[in-house]
C-alpha cells in the first residue's frame, strides 16, 4: 500500500483485542484505518473480511469506502465483483450494509474472519451484537477475530456505543483509541475546520473535537428559548457585573484553556436581560486591568461581583481587588456553594420559561452556543458568570446590602 499509517492509525492496527473502536472527531483517519485493517491479513489464504455500513449507497459515494478500495486494490491481481474483492489466494474483502434491523439476517450462513463497522454509532446495538455470530477462527489460525468499528460521537448508537467504549466504567475489554483532526497531517486541517464550524453547536463539538459528552437532549439552555432584543427597556437599572475570573494564557497548538468573564445583567418586571458580555485569555496583570477599565465604562451605578475562590488565597485575591483595582466602585467577593449544575438550574429556569433576554450584540452567537452546550461543551465559563449574576440578582440579595463604595467580602 501507498498509505503512510499515522501515529493513532498505527496505535489502531497494532491491537490484538477482540472489539477496539477507533475515532472521535471528523478527520481523524478513521475510515483510512478502518480499511488498512481489513486488508491487513488478506494475504493469509481465505482470508475473509466484512466491512458493513448502514447503507451501501454510504460506501459507494465520492471519497467513501468503495472509491478507496478501487483506488488501491485495482492495480492489484484482485477482482472485484457483486461488492466483493476477491484475490488470487481465495481472500475475500466484503462491503455489506444493515440498513434495517432484520438485514442482519442476510448473513446467516456466512464465516468472517473479521467484520469492520464504519460509522458505528449509525448502527443499533442488536445489530452489532447479532454479528459476533457471523465471527469464526480456524484451530489452526494465527489470524486474531476482530469486530472493529469506527465512528465519530452521535447518531442513532451514540448512546450504547459511549457506554460500551467510552464510559468510565466501561468494559475493559472493549478498547477506544481517540483520534483528532490534529492526528492526521493528511488532511488540509485549515479549512476542514473551518467547514466544521458551519455546524451547530452541539454537533461541532461532536465532530471538531471528538466530544462523546454533549447530545442535544442535554442541555439546560435550549437557543429558541432565548430572545435577542434590540435595546434594553426604558426605565432598566440595577445593574450588576459578575466576574468567573478563571482564565489562563492559551499555549498555542491544540491547547483550549478557560477565560475570565464579566456578565452585566439587570431584571425589570420578571424580565433578566443580559447587556454585555466581556471575555479574555489575558495574564493576571491584564485581567486585571480589564476589570478596573469595564468598571469605569459601567459607572458607578454597576454593582460589581466576583467569584471568590476557597480559602485564603481567595481572600486576598477579592481584597486586592476591593484595595486596589475597584476601589470606590461597590464590590463584592461571592463564596460559591453546590456543583456548576446547581448553580446554573435557577437561571436556566428563567430561560426555559423565556424570562431571558440578550442585548442584540457581536457576543451573542458565541454566548448562546456555550449555553446550549452546558454542562458537557468544552467551555462553561459564560454559563457561570451569567449564573452568578442572576442569583445576584434575586429580591433577597438586595437587603442588606452595603452602599456604593463599601467592599463586602
Amino acid at each position: 500500500m501507498k498509505w503512510k499509517p499515522t501515529a493513532k492509525q498505527l496505535e489502531f492496527l497494532l491491537r490484538d483485542e477482540i472489539e477496539v473502536l477507533f475515532g472521535g472527531s471528523a478527520g481523524g483517519g478513521k475510515s483510512v484505518a478502518l480499511l488498512i485493517a481489513a486488508l491487513q491479513y488478506v494475504n493469509e489464504p481465505n482470508y475473509s473480511t466484512l466491512i458493513l455500513r448502514r447503507q451501501l449507497t454510504d460506501a459507494k459515494q465520492k471519497g467513501g469506502l468503495g472509491e478507496l478500495l478501487d483506488q488501491w486494490l485495482s492495480s492489484t491481481d484482485a477482482k472485484f465483483e457483486d461488492n466483493i474483492w476477491r484475490f488470487p489466494n481465495g481472500s475475500t474483502v466484503q462491503i455489506g450494509y444493515l440498513k434495517a434491523e432484520r438485514d442482519k439476517y442476510r448473513y446467516d450462513g456466512a464465516q468472517f474472519n473479521a467484520i469492520m463497522f464504519d460509522e458505528l454509532t449509525h448502527f443499533t446495538e442488536t445489530q452489532y451484537t447479532y454479528m459476533f455470530s457471523r465471527l469464526r477462527r480456524e484451530s489452526t489460525s494465527n489470524i486474531p477475530p476482530r469486530v472493529w468499528s469506527a465512528t465519530n460521537p452521535g447518531g442513532v448508537g451514540h448512546i450504547w456505543v459511549k457506554n460500551k467504549f467510552i464510559d468510565q466504567n466501561h468494559d475493559p475489554t472493549c478498547i477506544f483509541i481517540p483520534s483528532r483532526l490534529q492526528d492526521n497531517p493528511h488532511i488540509d486541517q485549515q479549512s476542514y475546520v473551518e467547514s466544521l464550524n458551519k455546524l451547530s453547536p452541539v454537533e461541532r463539538e461532536q465532530k471538531l473535537y471528538g466530544n462523546w459528552f454533549v447530545t442535544n437532549g442535554d442541555s439546560l439552555f435550549h437557543r429558541e428559548k432565548v430572545q435577542i432584543v434590540s435595546a434594553l427597556p426604558l426605565g432598566l437599572k440595577g445593574f450588576i457585573r459578575f466576574w468567573d475570573k478563571a482564565a489562563t494564557a492559551p499555549r498555542g497548538g491544540s491547547h483550549n484553556p478557560d477565560y475570565t468573564v464579566g456578565v452585566k445583567m439587570a431584571e425589570q418586571n420578571g424580565i433578566f436581560y443580559v447587556c454585555d458580555v466581556v471575555r479574555t485569555r489575558k495574564p493576571p496583570a491584564d485581567v486585571q486591568a480589564l476589570v478596573k477599565l469595564t468598571a469605569e465604562l459601567d459607572g458607578f451605578q454597576t454593582r460589581v461581583f466576583m467569584e471568590q475562590e476557597p480559602g485564603s488565597s481567595g481572600v486576598d485575591v477579592i481584597d486586592f481587588y476591593a484595595r486596589h483595582v475597584l476601589k470606590g466602585y461597590y464590590f463584592r467577593g461571592v463564596r460559591t456553594t453546590g456543583n456548576k449544575l446547581e448553580r446554573a438550574s435557577p437561571y436556566s429556569a428563567a430561560w426555559f420559561n423565556g424570562n431571558v433576554r440578550l442585548l442584540s450584540a457581536p457576543w451573542n452567537s458565541e454566548f448562546i452556543d456555550e449555553h446550549e452546550l452546558f454542562p458537557q461543551g468544552g467551555h462553561d465559563d459564560q454559563v457561570d458568570a451569567a449564573s452568578g449574576a442572576f442569583e445576584q440578582l434575586q429580591p433577597v440579595r438586595y437587603s442588606g446590602l452595603p452602599m456604593i463604595g463599601c467592599v463586602g467580602v
